[in-house]
């Protein structure tokens, strides 16, 4: 038995739910194709939330490719670690007032 929990704002709630003890008890319980299903949607999921962090560390599309050509769902992957490149990254999704506002303060922060 599983305890499940969801939380918005200030409100908790919790139930309690079987979902099997390994592969095969999830597939006794919900079948081979909701176990499949729902596998599949996670490990879509982990993949994209990798090559999200790529992109935001200002990753090239290239590498990001031939990185993930290695990945496997379960699988950690290393984080970049040019700074630089992941600030640069961030930046440029923010909106045009978000940037002036940063340029503003990086500005005031030099004539110090």
């Amino acid at each position: 038995m599983e305890e499940l929990k969801a939380t918005k704002g200030e409100r908790e709630v919790t139930i309690s739910k079987e979902l099997g003890a390994d592969c095969q008890g999830a597939i006794a319980l919900f079948g081979e194709k909701v176990v499949y299903t729902n596998f599949k949607k996670a490990a879509k999921i982990a993949a994209q939330n990798i090559m999200r962090r790529y992109l935001d560390d200002g990753m090239p599309n290239e590498e990001i490719i031939a990185k993930m050509s290695g990945w496997n769902p379960g699988v950690s992957m290393e984080r970049v670690s040019d700074p630089v490149a992941s600030l640069l990254g961030k930046f440029a999704s923010l909106s045009p007032e978000a940037k002036e506002g940063i340029l503003e303060k990086l500005m005031a922060s030099l004539n110090k």
